[in-house]
């Protein structure tokens, strides 16, 4: 064989056994590395869904319902009166089902007029960051989580009835990202989220809200996105105003139903909203 023709042989024959040892250490490497480095398991998202009542500490881990929620009864209402908190309590998922002072259990979601007192977290609560509500509150009492330095996210529940949020429920809560608002919420009451300024989104879409308070959510200078209901009666006095980042509402009307809603002269003053964004078209707002 000529010299030329056994270069090429002896590269061709090279390449072919280091292709056939490369099918068969592969799959062995392969084998021996899932021995060595099986893979770990998946672990699933925490969730506060069906978490039970109580008070969690940083990590998420329950610390007590023990004496924690002090029920009061008239008649037949119930009402949570006061919530006893340690400094190092991060998170607060309240009771669907409470023993009552006579040993009998009730639905939160049940009765008619379950409520949060005024005022109910004092301000020992400073390390607070989430709140949940696994059922229907029907009233949300005046100052309930105001001035809540840490407080980052709320969750409501729904039942049979309706919601209110009272006066300043949630005003200063610097640090407040996100807020899943209950489907039975029928009105907001005066600057109930004012100065919120971390606030990124508002959805009311899903609740059947009718009112909101003078200057509901003054003052929320990072809010960007906001739905609202056709189900809305007015725009009262400074309800968007000085939310600074805000440039488009989305309306759930028509354009009719936005150029027919009474709204205050006052109620974007100090926005950049621009633009209402209707079910049928949008209104460029002057």
């Amino acid at each position: 064989m000529p010299p030329k023709e056994k270069k090429y042989t002896i590269i061709i024959s090279t390449i072919g056994s280091l292709i056939l040892l490369g099918s068969i250490l592969f799959p062995l490497l392969g084998h021996f590395s899932d021995q060595i480095s099986p893979s770990k398991p998946t672990i699933p998202s925490f969730s506060w869904d069906n978490q039970k009542p109580g008070v969690y500490d940083e990590r998420k881990l329950f610390r007590t319902s023990s004496d924690v929620f002090s029920i009061q009864k008239n008649n037949d209402d119930y009402f949570i009166k006061d919530v006893s908190l340690e400094e190092k309590d991060a998170y607060l998922v309240f009771p669907s089902m409470v023993k009552d002072a006579d040993g009998s259990y009730f639905s939160i979601a049940g009765t008619a007029k379950e409520s949060l007192h005024d005022n109910l977290i004092s301000s020992r609560a400073n390390s607070l960051k989430g709140v949940y509500f696994p059922s229907l509150y029907t009233t949300i009492g005046e100052s309930s989580f105001a001035n809540m330095p840490k407080l980052e996210e709320v969750r409501f529940g729904s039942g049979e009835g309706s919601q209110t949020l009272q006066n300043h429920a949630f005003e200063n809560d610097i640090s407040l990202k996100e807020i899943s608002f209950s489907k039975n919420l029928v009105s907001i009451g005066i600057e109930s989220f004012k100065n919120n300024t971390s606030l990124l989104k508002i959805d009311l879409l899903s609740t059947s809200l009718k009112t909101l308070g003078e200057g509901a959510f003054n003052g929320c200078s990072s809010l960007n996105e906001v739905y609202l209901p056709s189900s809305l009666t007015s725009f009262p006095k400074s309800l968007f105003a000085s939310c600074s980042s805000l440039k488009k509402i989305h309306y759930e009307g028509k354009l009719t139903a936005w150029a027919n809603l009474p709204k205050d002269s006052s109620w974007m003053q100090g926005s950049s909203i621009r633009e209402i964004i209707c079910s049928d078209g949008i209104h460029i707002q002057e």
